[in-house]
């Protein structure tokens, strides 16, 4: 009996040190953690993005449990927040852009600066390393092919200097033809990928205006729309059909928007 005594005291004494030591594990990784995610958000407010609260000091792990998963809660708001498209983007890009709509490799790194922020020291940069991109839940099929550092600022000139012939050339093509010049762009663009960082928000800048010059109906591309990423994929692929398609639908609902806003408007 005592020896059975002693053996249940002994494994809840080891119980007890195991438990102990999870918990200060834990409590030590949680405020690891926090402490990267409160650094992270606190960067995203550099961009003009809205963040709250900043780490209270926890007594408790529960408390920190629950402060961790708020900031972990404002980061995937602050990235989304900062990947929105804004009429303040819009206004930066005409003011910055030629008015007729053409591209050079300057005009595009100075935009890209000044939409992510000068306090990176990336903006405004072509890429010099190795990015994968896609494979994430909104894109599952695995990473889009992006051309090695050295590749990027050749396939990006020759991107540019299509547009800008299109651009030049354009005064007499149909709605349909500036649709598909546009997409061509707007894939080839997201395709060279020539930023570390950034690009898709520039790319839906661009297109925003494009379409509201060209096509005469502005569109804002959503950031996370899996129905999006497929079709992208398909242009980087070579094959714009589901991109163009896409594209028209989302003039569509704008234009219906635009309209339905006008009726709002008249009645008032």
């Amino acid at each position: 009996m005592e020896i059975l005594l002693a053996f249940l005291v002994g494994v809840a004494s080891s119980a007890a040190v195991a438990y102990f030591v999870y918990r200060t594990q834990h409590r030590q990784q949680l405020e690891a953690e926090a402490a990267l995610l409160e650094r992270l958000v606190q960067h995203g407010e550099l961009l003009g993005v809205a963040a709250g609260t900043s780490l209270i000091v926890a007594r408790s792990t529960t408390r920190l449990e629950r402060d961790v998963s708020i900031l972990r809660r404002q980061l995937t708001a602050t990235l989304e927040s900062g990947e929105t498209v804004r009429d303040t983007h819009l206004e930066l890009a005409r003011d910055l852009l030629p008015a007729n709509g053409s591209l050079d490799e300057r005009a595009l790194r100075e935009l890209h600066s000044i939409l992510l922020g000068r306090d990176f020291d990336y903006a405004g940069e072509l890429r010099d390393v190795a990015v994968r991109v896609g494979g994430t839940r909104l894109e599952p099929h695995g990473a889009i092919h992006v051309p090695a550092p050295a590749e990027v600022r050749d396939q990006l000139t020759a991107i540019l200097e299509a547009w800008t012939r299109a651009v030049t050339d354009g005064q007499e093509c149909s709605p349909e033809e500036w649709l598909e010049r546009i997409v061509r762009f707007h894939a080839g663009l997201l395709a060279v990928h020539p930023f570390f960082d950034g690009n898709g928000l520039l790319a839906r800048v661009l297109l925003a205006l494009q379409t509201e010059k060209h096509l005469g109906t502005r569109v804002v591309l959503p950031r996370r729309d899996p129905a999006y990423f497929s079709a992208l994929r398909n242009a980087s692929e070579g094959d714009i059909a589901d991109l163009c398609s896409y594209l028209k639908a989302r003039m569509e609902e704008a234009a219906q928007q635009r309209h339905a806003a006008d009726g709002a408007a008249r009645r008032r």
